[in-house]
């Protein structure tokens, strides 16, 4: 079924066999983000939540599976510690500062 709310095109598949044909086998086919003009005009293009599918997509998704992993994520933990201590410090020597120290 097809229809159209608040301008948005919506098509609705009743069918598990049809949706599994269309939305699993031919996803790269059918999904994707809808085309925002203020993308461009705002400087959002960086943004990945906004990217549309094709090479800049694929290669945003890559470098974040790469640093967001969970096992990445204990390489960062060093830092985290690092910057940790120096806060504490901060606080510690400077509480009048502490606004500032937290925006550090």
């Amino acid at each position: 079924m097809y229809c159209r709310l608040l301008s948005q095109e919506v098509i609705v598949i009743n069918s598990e066999k049809v949706a599994r044909d269309l939305l699993d086998k031919r996803s790269s086919n059918y999904s994707d983000r809808p085309f925002l003009i203020t993308t461009d005009i705002f400087g959002w293009t960086f943004n990945f939540g906004f990217l549309r599918y094709g090479s800049t997509w694929r290669q945003h998704r890559r470098l974040l599976q790469e640093k967001l992993r969970p096992a990445a994520a204990l390489s960062y933990r060093p830092t985290q510690l690092h910057k940790t201590h120096q806060l504490l410090l901060d606080i510690f020597e400077m509480p009048d500062e502490f606004a500032h120290h937290i925006q550090t």
